[in-house]
Order: C-alpha cells, then structure tokens, then sequence
C-alpha cells in the first residue's frame, strides 16, 4: 500500500520551524511553485514586520555601537539596519545578497549576507571577548500566525489541486 500523505517541512537555520502532514492525500501534485511563490510573499512580508518593529525582542543598541555607527557615518536607528543590505536581503527576492530559488518540490528563501547567521543565532564564534559580544536579534521569525498562514495556502492550494485533478 502506498503512503497517500505530504510532509511540508520549514527548517530555520537547524531549527524545524513548521511541520505540516497531510495525510490521505490521494494525487500528489509534482509542481508546488503556485504557493512557494505565495509563500515568499508572506515570508518578506512577515520580515518587513520584524524589522519595522526592530523584533519581537531585539535588545536596544548599546551606547558603544550608536557612536560607532555616528562615527562611520552611519545612522543610529533601526537595529540590524546598519547598510541596509541584510533586510533588504530578507524583504523581497531581488537584493544583492537574497536566497530566492523556487523548485518544483522545494523552495529556498533566504540571505547570503555574511553576517546574517551571527544575528539569527546569537553565535559570533570567537569573534568578540567574552562577555562583549551582540546578543542574538533574530532577523527572521516564523511567527504561529505565519506559520497558520502557509498551513492555509497548501490546504487551500491541495484542495484546488485535487478538485482540478477530479
């Protein structure tokens, strides 16, 4: 007897951030970019949220990093937005350092900014003193409402398929 179930599966540097089952499935579509595509969208969006809103929990800049920035002529505000490479990369597909491929069965989304990894897990490996080191500002964060969001596109999405299929 075959498996008739999907797995949908999010992980988020090394963290499984979604885990979607959809049992019984009875037509497996082979070409999911409909709602990658969606699914983008609502990602960028959902990052655009986190930087406006500079979190949920970023902890503010310290004195030190504000004249820092003043000092190499950049501005004090927003965290994480020194240059602006890193949430532009996370904003939309088309930034410098943006991850965006779009496969039948699987999507990439993400940055390529090098030090994005550092924010994401608050890991600097050696790179500052002890106890001086930034702490973690996650820049992406699948929220539940993001995550309920794209269970919703792939039901619905499943649903239109397997109607078309009859």
């Amino acid at each position: 007897m075959a498996d008739h179930s999907i797995k949908v599966v999010v992980d988020l540097v090394g963290e499984r951030a979604l885990e979607s089952l959809f049992d019984h499935v009875e037509h497996i579509p082979d070409d999911w970019r409909d709602p990658f595509e969606k699914m983008a969208e609502d990602f960028w969006d959902q990052n655009k949220e986190t930087f406006d809103a500079e979190g949920p929990g970023w902890k503010p800049l310290a004195q030190s990093t504000k004249w820092d920035r003043v000092y190499k002529g950049f501005p004090v505000a927003p965290i994480l937005v020194r240059t602006g490479a890193l949430r532009d990369s996370l904003t939309g597909g088309f930034a410098k350092d943006s991850i965006f491929e779009v496969f039948p069965t699987r999507m990439e989304i993400g940055t390529s900014t090098p030090y994005a990894m550092y924010h994401q897990t608050g890991n600097l490996k050696g790179k500052y003193p002890p106890g001086t080191h930034p702490p973690k500002r996650s820049p992406v964060v699948i929220t539940s409402a993001l995550q309920k969001k794209w269970d919703q596109r792939l039901v619905d999405w499943l649903r239109d398929e397997i109607n078309y299929q009859g």
